[in-house]
């Protein structure tokens, strides 16, 4: 993110070439600490660098030369930096004749005055610019610029060296020359503050550090002894008088206050040559006195104002970027370690005089519109907006506790209290222009009603209206006292009642006794004057037509009743009509004796009805839950039946057999089906439901509860046959499969586990087939009728080779004779390590071997297969290459296989 350019001192530099810049701004960078506990640090360049190859430098935009501006100071000053680091000289400052001067960014701070951010634009290489050495008014011209768009403005001089009488203050004779030319214009650019700093000065000191104020005492003896150096500062300074000028109308002058501290050392002519001059007096060389000793350690160590000589209103600055240096091969090169001096000091004077410049600026504008400023309306408009804008910016800048800071702070005080004056005011104005308007609408508001009040054709409605409004009016806020008073509104409603009631009553007796119509204005009457005069007996005729319509409700309420009871088809409507009965008429107190009476008959005939549909629903209910198997549901009608009737005990009785011819229907269906869980779960249902009726009959009817738990026994007897033939089922499953997944299935599901010892057997014998074997194999080959290796004799010298997966394993070491058309055994080898599902490539050869040089041919083949596979016995043809007959090997395992178990029938 870009550097806030609003907290930035931009300060423009100018000094010829020699004048020592190169080498101040290299120290600044590189030591980053200067005398009286100044310290700065050069900051990174933190915008991109523009793209500068391809464009002119008038085509860039002005941010953009000012980023270039800001990389060409960071490549030179690194390079500044390298050279002090191996103790060289740093190289001059190439001049810049273009818009984009080297620019640098520094923090430089002090005890007193905080950190600062400055952005240092050499601006040397456009003022000596030889194009403008023959044009007075274009180097005016660029001068003025520089000042304006810069909050300070640095001269860097070169300190000559000890008798010596350098060609040194051209550029100073056309800097006064300029400044003239501004101050004859009375140009603003004038009120840019202007610091002169005298480099080099190891040449006539020999700084001491500690004492730093003691070199002012030799600054002053110096000028003293260069009057033409001293009088083109001091033009400079007086041209500048325009900034004394605005600093003491703002009561921020220094001058004053900078003779009364600086004290005298005696020297009369020195101080009066200093009053002369504008020059603010400062201590003499000795400052090993204990009040000097005092004034170093204070006033000078914390206010820049006694950092310099003042001529003028320029400042004049001491300064050695090495601090000692000694000459070598012509050049002055540092004498030790750096140790520069004075070099910080002129920005921290400038920053702090560009405070007081923008402060005393700021104060002026602000007195011009103080006056006004706490008048309404005034406060708000845009220049007082401006105005405060404009001291939150400098704030941003200015240290609080410096003074310009706590004087700018106490203006800015001062613009707030006038702000929310003016605001005050505009509220209290607005306030009062509210308060007239409603009392205006408060009059008009009550005139309109006070016509209504006296109007005879005014409704009922109206005449309430009216009298709401002034009960409201005689209570409220009547403004800036301009509308009518609370009495004359009480006056009104008065007179409204006397009307209102007049005129109401009227309208109730102009009616026929006990009809609609007068009970329709008496209920007019009480709603508009429930206080009325006539109220108790508007009351009376409003309670008798209220009863009347209460026995009309009362009858059409008992005809609805007695047809719901003509219609009912159900107990369960029946039940419901009885709770809206059991609710009572609909106005319980206007009932007649004839009325109750009627109801009493209702409510008989409709309970003789509910129980003769509870019956029958109760035996539907029961058969159908029978019907459908639901035998819990059958129990529950059962059992919670009131009374228990004979009906009931019937039903009790046959209760237990039904369930059990249902459930021993049901459990064969499921043994058929091999739903052994379900015919459990049905039987445990079944008994479930059986021993709800057994509970509730034990006490009342002890013969069903002992046929119940006879049924129960009985149903208990069926999970028996369940158990067996579930664990028969399984069983068989293992017979079927002979695999350790229906072996373990039958171990843990398996009821009785009858057969456990067998399965586990039959277990072990499938996990030992599960690991490698050790196996022995008998080879034997069928001969072929065709087979005739040896043509003469007619037996041939056969050997028998087997290999399996490539390497052989077995071969006769006896010939063998054939025995055509039959089997022969050939011998046995052994198969170790081997899984009875691994596959093997087994290969066998016949070679007839009756000479050496050319054995015949009795045949070859081979077959995939699994040791399980051998176990049960392979053949494999062999034929010879031209086909003309095919022996047999047959390859079997003969010992080493886990002997299976038997899997006997299953029995108990």
């Amino acid at each position: 993110m870009a550097r806030d350019d609003r907290k930035l001192y931009r300060f423009a530099l100018y000094g010829q070439s020699g004048s020592g810049k190169s080498c101040l701004l290299g120290v600044m960078a590189h030591v980053g600490a200067g005398s009286r506990g100044l310290t700065c640090e050069l900051m990174p360049v933190d915008v991109p660098r523009p793209d500068s190859e391809s464009r002119a430098n008038n085509e860039l935009a002005p941010a953009e030369r000012e980023a270039l501006s800001l990389h060409r100071g960071s490549d030179w000053l690194n390079k500044v930096r390298e050279r002090l680091q191996r103790g060289n000289v740093a190289e001059p400052n190439p001049p810049h004749f273009d818009n984009t001067p080297p620019t640098f960014d520094f923090r430089v701070a002090g005890a007193e005055e905080g950190a600062r951010m400055m952005r240092l634009i050499d601006y040397s290489g456009e003022l000596i610019n030889p194009d403008l050495e023959h044009d007075p008014e274009s180097f005016v011209r660029r001068l003025r610029d520089h000042l304006v768009n810069s909050d300070g403005f640095l001269i860097l001089a070169e300190t000559p060296r000890p008798g010596t009488t350098q060609n040194r203050a051209q550029h100073l004779v056309r800097l006064r020359q300029a400044f003239a030319s501004l101050q004859e214009e009375k140009d603003d650019a004038l009120l840019t503050p202007v610091a002169v700093v005298l480099t080099k000065w190891d040449r006539q000191s020999q700084i001491v550090h500690e004492c730093a104020d003691d070199e002012l005492a030799k600054l002053r003896r110096f000028l003293e002894s260069d009057l033409a150096l001293k009088d083109l500062i001091n033009a400079i300074g007086n041209s500048l008088a325009a900034q004394s000028a605005e600093l003491k109308a703002a009561g921020l002058d220094d001058a004053v206050e900078a003779v009364a501290q600086s004290g005298d050392d005696g020297k009369g002519a020195s101080t009066a040559s200093a009053e002369g001059r504008n020059e603010v007096p400062v201590p003499a060389e000795n400052t090993s006195s204990p009040a000097n000793a005092a004034y170093a350690s204070s006033e000078s160590a914390r206010d820049p104002r006694h950092w310099g000589l003042r001529l003028g209103n320029a400042m004049v600055f001491p300064a050695s970027a090495f601090g000692a240096a000694m000459e070598n091969d012509g050049k002055e090169v540092p004498s030790g370690n750096l140790r520069p001096f004075g070099i910080l000091e002129p920005f921290i004077w400038l920053a702090r005089r560009r405070d007081e410049l923008d402060v005393a600026a700021f104060q002026k504008e602000w007195s011009r519109h103080r006056r006004w400023a706490y008048v309404p309306v005034v406060g708000l408009l845009r220049t007082a907006r401006n105005l405060r804008e404009r001291a939150a910016r400098l704030l941003r800048r200015i240290p609080e506790l410096t003074s310009p800071g706590l004087r700018l702070r106490a203006l800015r005080a001062e613009l707030r209290r006038a702000a929310m004056a003016s605001v005050a005011g505009v509220v209290l104005i607005a306030l009062l222009a509210a308060a007239g308007v409603h009392s205006l609408w408060l009059t008009r508001q009550f005139r309109h009603w006070e016509s209504a009040a006296d109007n005879p054709a005014s409704t009922p409605e109206d005449l309430v209206a009216a009298r709401s409004f002034f009960a409201w009016y005689r209570n409220t806020w009547k403004g800036l006292g301009l509308a009518p008073s609370g009495s004359h509104a009480e006056e009104l409603m008065a007179r409204i009642d006397s009307a209102h009631e007049q005129r109401a009553w009227n309208a109730v007796e102009s009616q026929a006794d006990g009809s609609e119509a007068q009970e329709r204005e008496a209920r007019k009457y009480l709603e508009l004057l429930p206080a009325g005069k006539n109220a108790d007996q508007a009351q009376q005729i409003v309670a008798k037509a209220d009863a009347k319509r209460a026995e009309r409700e009362n009858d059409t309420w008992l005809v609805d009743i007695r047809n719901r009871v003509a219609s009912l088809n159900s107990a369960s409507n029946a039940d419901a009509l009885a709770k809206t009965i059991a609710k009572g008429f609909p106005h319980p107190g206007n009932a007649s004796v004839t009325q109750l009476e009627t109801l009493n008959r209702i409510r008989e005939e409709l309970e003789g009805k509910r129980v003769n549909f509870a019956r029958s629903e109760f035996v539907d209910s029961y058969r159908r839950a029978m019907n459908r198997n639901d035998l819990q549901e059958a129990s529950r009608i059962l059992a919670s039946q009131m009374p228990r009737d004979r009906q009931w005990q019937e039903l009790a009785s046959g209760f237990p057999d039904e369930v059990f011819s249902q459930a021993d229907n049901e459990v064969r269906s499921k043994l058929s089906s091999r739903q052994f869980d379900e015919a459990r779960s049905w039987l445990q249902r079944a008994s479930g439901a059986v021993k709800q009726i057994e509970s509730v009959s034990r006490a009342e009817f002890p013969q069903i509860a002992e046929k119940a738990l006879k049924a129960i026994r009985d149903l208990n007897a069926k999970n028996g046959e369940v158990d067996e033939a579930h664990d028969r089922f399984e069983y068989g499953r293992v017979q079927e499969n002979r695999s350790k997944q229906a072996c373990e299935q039958y171990l843990r599901h398996a009821p009785l586990k009858t057969m456990s010892r067998e399965v586990e057997a039959y277990r072990t014998y499938l996990a030992q087939l599960e690991l490698p074997l050790d196996v022995r194999v008998e080879v034997r080959v069928f001969w072929d009728k065709s087979y005739r290796p040896d043509r003469i004799t007619g037996e041939g010298e056969n050997f028998v080779t087997v290999s399996i997966d490539g390497t052989v394993v077995f071969r006769n070491q006896e010939e063998v004779v054939e025995d055509r058309g039959n089997w022969s055994s050939v011998g046995r080898f052994d198969l170790t390590g081997k899984r009875k599902d691994q596959r093997l490539r087994i290969d066998v050869v016949i070679e007839e071997n009756d000479s050496p040089f050319n054995p015949d041919d009795g045949g070859s083949g081979g077959q995939n297969c699994t040791l399980e596979q051998l176990e049960r016995g392979i053949e494999i043809p062999l034929r010879p290459k031209d086909g003309g007959f095919e022996n047999r090997a047959r390859l079997s395992i003969v010992g080493g296989w886990p002997e299976q178990p038997p899997l006997p029938s299953w029995h108990r």
